[in-house]
């Protein structure tokens, strides 16, 4: 969905004032008018290149929390495959692959690996809505590693170019 000039810049004065992504993506159908779903807002908000400041900012890691890209399993990152690192703060690793060719019906799908060894298959739909099939049923991250995957995605969605 796109914004227009003012609609953007009203955006950018709500992350200045320190209000969440999800405070933005209601405030953008209440007082913009403009209906869309949260992964929406958060794309738009992205691309505005706008920076949410953390009201509970967590402790920062001393390690730059990406790595190069490294291959799951030990094999060598493939062309079709482009998969990242987040060191955690319990000592494990994160990594997130992202799909050369999106699933059928998939807007981007891939892989992740959880820092506790959990893997599954993540996608978003045409809506813009996030799916997580994880190897273990009824299996849930850890926050960590929820926040973690989050931030994994947006940047492995913005060097394939989605972002």
């Amino acid at each position: 969905m796109k914004a227009s000039a003012s609609q953007e810049q009203k955006i950018r004065e709500w992350a200045a004032e320190g209000l969440s992504l999800n405070e933005i993506h209601k405030r953008i159908g209440q007082e913009l008018g403009l209906p869309m779903t949260y992964m929406e807002a958060r794309l738009l908000v992205a691309g505005l290149q706008v920076s949410l400041k953390d009201r509970n900012p967590a402790p920062v890691p001393a390690a730059n929390p990406v790595a190069d890209p490294v291959a799951l399993d030990g094999e060598e990152p493939s062309d079709d495959e482009e998969t990242g690192a987040g060191d955690l703060p319990s000592g494990g690793k994160l990594r997130l692959g992202v799909d050369a060719i999106a699933r059928p019906g998939m807007l981007a799908s891939g892989q992740v690996t959880f820092s506790d060894g959990a893997g599954g298959r993540w996608s978003i739909d045409q809506a813009g809505r996030l799916g997580l099939e994880t190897d273990k049923p009824g299996y849930r991250p850890s926050e960590t590693d929820a926040v973690a995957f989050q931030r994994e995605l947006q940047m492995a969605l913005h060097r394939a170019g989605y972002l």
